[in-house]
Order: C-alpha cells, then structure tokens, then sequence
C-alpha cells in the first residue's frame, strides 16, 4: 500500500508512474478539485479525509494482507443520453466475460434503472439484492459477498458471474461506502467489476469512477445524443482515470464511430452495430445468453481484449 500526502499527489501524478493498486491520497482537511483530479491522474484507489476516513485507512491496510494474489479489473459504464443501451453493454460484458471463463460481478449502480436482473434474465435467481447491503460499512469479506450474491451463470461449463441489482421495491440511494466496499471486495473475488452508473454520477458513482480501470461511456451514432454525451464527459472525465467511448451505430446521419470519438475528444474503445435481437432477447426473459454471436457479443469481446482478460484472438 502507498500513501500519498496532498502536497506530495501533484508530484506522484506527473512522475509517468505505472498504475498499481493499493494508492490512497489522505488528508486533513476536506480535498478540493485540484487533490481530486491528481488522485486521478496518480491512479489512487481513494482520496481520504482524516479524522474520518481514518478507519477506512484501516481496512485498506487489512486488504493488502489479502492472500488473493490478485486484484480484479473494473469497469464502469455510463450511458451518454436516455436509451443509449448502456445496460445492455454491462449485461453483455458479464455474459461474454462468464463464456470466456472469467469470473466476474456486476454491479447495478442506478436506483432509477430497469435492473440488470431483468437485463439478464435472472430476476428469479435467489440472493440479497441492493437493500440488503446499503447499511454495510467497513471491509467486506470476498467470500462472503461471492456467497450472498446471486449467481446468474447458466451452465456449470461457464465461469461464475455474480450479480448485485435491487428488487422490485422503493428506490434508495446507495451510500459511497457501501459500493466502494462492494467494488473493493468484488476486486478481491473476481477478475472483473463491471459497474452500471446513471448519467448523472452521484456520490456512490463518484466512488466507482475514480477505482475503475476504465470507464465506458455509450453512445448512439446521432447528433443530439453526441451532444447529450458531451455534458456527460464533461462531468465524468475530472473523476475518471481512463474514459473511453462506444458507439452503436449506425447514425441516421452517417456519423461513424470515428466521428463521435473526434467530437467528444476520447478514444474510441469499439463500435457496434444496433441489433434488434438484443431488445427481443431481453425482453423475453433471456438476457444476452442466447446471443453467442452478432455486434453486442463481437463489442464485448473487444472491451475484455483491451482490457487483457481474453486473447486478442477472442476479439
């Protein structure tokens, strides 16, 4: 583990240092921008406060003791408009990830969602969902949590993909320890995190975005949902250690992914057709399983290639 002072996370962001985890940025008094977006920029875990993050600190320390041997990657996804199909990238992420023999969780981050289990067609499948862990605090067990939550693989022949989405009952929002320590500990049990965020972050978004390997951002191939994702980037990108967008296509303008990337100035992670099927299988209870092959599954593979969890092959 490091810990990097406010005076010092300026310096340690410009050092072209490579990426590790177990960084935090700490303290004393409440962090402005500028600590914040060095944290970033120096791949911090977390940016802490003393006297209160003081216990956190505590179990970052217990966490490096884990004896996993390895630290999971996390993806976070945001859609840049209304309807972009940023769930049904996160649902098809945890499917292609599952085929590929990677463990991983998903993770629903917005209250305000359809709910990925419906997404992956395992609304049925046994386990606690969201109300059940929003009064957690301090370290969670890796274990433990793989235990709790529902397993939503089909087949005892795929790699086992967990799954954290809320019931059918009232909203509520998700306090930032809660979901880092979900995150956290989803790291420790799994080779992939992939978080599903609303548009506009809130407080547990905040927390995800600055731990995430990378961010997604999806976006359709048209002129007003381009410049819908741009207020998006703009809030996103201070947070984010790594935005990159994806782009469904095809525009009714002829924009290509090419086109919405130079736009929104990222680089472009893949494009992908839009395909009917997708929007049919999930609304019959099927979730992506069924669609082993076509554009969400091919855009799928290339995310977890660039990620290194597949072979390049795969993608």
């Amino acid at each position: 583990m490091v810990i990097v002072g406010p005076d010092a996370v300026a310096a340690v962001a410009v050092g072209g240092l490579p990426r590790r985890p177990g960084v935090l940025v700490v303290t004393a008094r409440a962090p402005d921008a500028t600590v914040w977006q060095s944290g970033v920029e120096a791949g911090a875990e977390a940016v802490l406060e003393l006297p209160v993050g003081g216990s956190q600190i505590t179990e970052r320390l217990a966490d490096s003791l884990d004896d996993r041997g390895r630290t999971g990657v996390t993806v976070a996804v945001v859609g840049g408009c209304g309807g972009a199909g940023a769930s049904t990238l996160v649902a098809g992420l945890g499917v292609a990830a599952s085929r590929a023999g990677v463990e991983a969780l998903v993770v629903d981050g917005d209250p305000l969602g359809g709910g990925l289990d419906l997404a992956l067609g395992s609304e049925s499948v046994g386990g606690d969902r969201w109300p059940a862990l929003v009064g957690i605090s301090g370290r969670v067990s890796a274990q433990s949590l793989r235990m709790a939550l529902p397993m939503v693989s089909p087949s005892s022949r795929m790699a086992a993909l967990s799954l954290l989405s809320w019931d059918r009952g009232d909203p509520q929002a998700v306090p930032p320890d809660a979901i880092r320590e979900v995150v956290a500990a989803g790291e420790r049990g799994h080779d992939l995190v992939i978080v599903d965020l609303p548009r506009w972050v809130d407080p547990a978004g905040e927390q995800v975005l600055i731990k995430a390997d990378v961010t997604l951002l999806v976006v359709p191939a048209e002129v007003r949902a381009v410049a819908a994702a741009g207020r998006v980037a703009a809030r996103v990108r201070a947070m984010a250690a790594a935005l990159e967008v994806v782009v469904r296509g095809p525009g009714p303008a002829g924009l290509t992914g090419a086109h919405v990337a130079e736009a929104l100035q990222l680089p472009l992670a893949v494009e992908m057709r839009s395909d009917r099927r997708v929007a049919s299988a999930l609304d019959l209870g099927y979730g992506p399983w069924r669609l082993r092959r076509g554009p969400l599954a091919q855009a799928c593979d290339v995310v977890l290639a660039r990620q290194g969890l597949v072979r390049e092959e795969v993608a």
